[in-house]
């Protein structure tokens, strides 16, 4: 599980990261997330992060999507607005 805390020195695939901060800063939703990482894994890009990001809301319940983003990445770098 990722740590939440996402700078250079982190080991993630960019893929993952790049959908992790869209999702954080609500460009993605947690099911966009979890259908493009899905695909991802389909297409044959094998990553740890990945298959966790893919297995939100149960592999696509949008309902649940959300609360598992919340639930595993709730600490990744959310914009904090002024």
């Amino acid at each position: 599980m990722i740590s939440g805390q996402l700078c250079s020195s982190d080991p993630l695939l960019p893929l993952v990261k790049c959908l992790l901060l869209k999702w954080a800063w609500g460009v993605l939703s947690a099911a966009a997330v979890q259908d493009i990482a899905h695909d991802a894994r389909l297409s044959g890009l094998l990553d740890h992060e990945l298959d966790e990001l893919a297995s939100i809301g149960s592999y696509g319940q949008t309902n649940k999507a959300h609360r598992d983003c919340n639930r595993s990445y709730a600490q990744v770098n959310r914009p904090v607005l002024a």
